[in-house]
């Protein structure tokens, strides 16, 4: 409706249209509140559990560079939920191999809002995809020469072979234009276990789900929330800690019965009241 709007006052503008259309009719384009209620509705989030995302790593292929870049990518993708558009566009010296820091800075970066945010490496979500992700950086490091301007994740090298057909032949150091790659790394890898796809911003709210069970105080909390960007693990448990309903109604139903040490069991009504308005 607004690109409507938008496209009525430029048309209204035009030579042969002035005249012809009334700027209050424009205005008369908008939904009612009802309509506008339905819209903005809250649907179930479907994302990816956090089991089938470490047997999805844990399966690909490590033969070639190409393909450990690729592990590489959704090593760090599920150690951070960063934003696709953010992970084609890290540079090498974006991560701190001391201190597992991914300074997202939007001088380079393409950030959401144009936001600093600095993301820690969660290694909990595994051993072993921490090494990935290390041990593909190293590669670059110490046997290709890669410096600090680099891409993290650079484009595949094509080359054009003696049956004139292009095949992939290592990597570049070149960045995608897009996340549009990314984005299909994920597709096949989930794919290869005869897993449905799930884009890779739905990493954010499996991680999600894994710190609500994992956190044991607001602060652990607000350190996550921050992690992924936010200002407030307001912004956190809006956008991506909305209770699916078949989880829902398992706990409805366990009400009564012992909880685990997840992180809201950790707060007092206080200590909440102030994790959600970001003071923690």
């Amino acid at each position: 409706m607004n690109d409507l709007k938008r496209f009525f006052e430029w048309l209204s503008q035009e030579s042969g249209y002035k005249s012809k259309i009334d700027m209050r009719d424009i205005q008369s384009l908008r939904l009612n509140n009802q309509e506008t209620r339905i819209i903005k509705m809250q649907k179930d989030l479907n994302y990816a559990p956090f089991d089938d995302c470490q047997a999805v790593i844990r399966n690909m292929p490590s033969n070639t560079l190409i393909q450990r870049r690729d592990r590489a990518i959704m090593a760090l993708m599920f150690m951070t939920a960063c934003r696709d558009r953010a992970l084609s566009s890290l540079r090498i010296k974006h991560f701190d191999k001391y201190n597992d820091l991914i300074t997202q800075d939007p001088t380079d970066v393409k950030t959401k809002n144009a936001k600093l945010i600095h993301t820690y490496l969660i290694k909990a979500v595994g051993d072993d995809i921490y090494d990935m992700f290390k041990n593909y950086y190293s590669e670059l490091m110490n046997d290709y020469g890669f410096t600090d301007n680099a891409p993290l994740f650079p484009k595949t090298n094509m080359i054009q072979g003696h049956d004139l057909n292009f095949a992939p032949d290592g990597l570049t150091r070149e960045f995608w234009t897009t996340a549009s790659p990314i984005r299909k790394i994920f597709k096949q890898a989930f794919e290869s276990m005869n897993l449905p796809y799930y884009p890779p911003h739905r990493i954010r709210k499996t991680l999600t789900d894994f710190a609500q069970k994992h956190c044991k105080t607001p602060e652990q909390f607000k350190a996550f929330s921050q992690n992924l960007g936010h200002e407030s693990p307001l912004t956190t448990f809006t956008a991506y800690g909305k209770i699916c309903v078949e989880k829902q109604g398992e706990l409805i139903k366990g009400l009564g019965h012992k909880i685990d040490n997840s992180v809201l069991s950790q707060f007092t009504p206080q200590e909440l009241l102030q994790a959600l308005q970001g003071k923690v």
